[in-house]
């Protein structure tokens, strides 16, 4: 499976002692998905792309998703659909 780094939307909140909470990711400016919980957050690198940041393990739909802040960027590990040995089993 091939990963690539899709920069995302972040809605968040920000208590009175500066602890960021994400709330919501929306992808592509039309698929918003909302986070039940925060269960960890630390500084850490990406294991399937590129970049380094503050890596949060969030619930979404009841499974657990890494999030990335990286210099005040979001971004995901988002899995390539590869279609190209479809397109060749049909043929």
């Amino acid at each position: 499976m091939s990963y690539v780094k899709e920069y995302v939307q972040v809605h968040l909140t920000i208590d009175e002692e500066g602890l960021v909470v994400p709330t919501s990711i929306v992808f592509h400016k039309e698929k918003k998905y909302d986070i039940e919980s925060v269960t960890a957050s630390i500084r850490a690198a990406a294991t399937k792309v590129l970049g380094s940041g503050t890596r949060y393990m969030v619930v979404i739909k009841g499974q657990e998703k890494y999030l990335f802040e990286e210099a005040g960027r979001w971004f995901v590990e988002a899995v390539i659909l590869r279609l190209d040995f479809l397109c060749r089993w049909l043929r």
